[in-house]
């Protein structure tokens, strides 16, 4: 997520964003079923949304 928001790839990154500089108007990110999150305690929400909840909010209108 940190790669895809702010364009600082990890060490040994090799797959190379198409906008250098991240997506910084990136406004969620998706689970294929919430029912598989909830079963594992929800490993991928307790994750993912404090990190993206840490990133500035933005307008979505202004990133057309």
């Amino acid at each position: 997520m940190e790669y895809l928001i702010t364009g600082k790839a990890p060490a040994g990154t090799k797959y190379k964003l198409i906008e250098p500089a991240g997506y910084p108007g990136m406004i969620g990110a998706m689970f294929w079923t919430i029912d598989a999150d909830r079963r594992s305690g929800y490993n991928y929400s307790n994750v993912v949304g404090p990190q993206l909840h840490s990133y500035p909010a933005t307008n979505p209108s202004s990133q057309r």
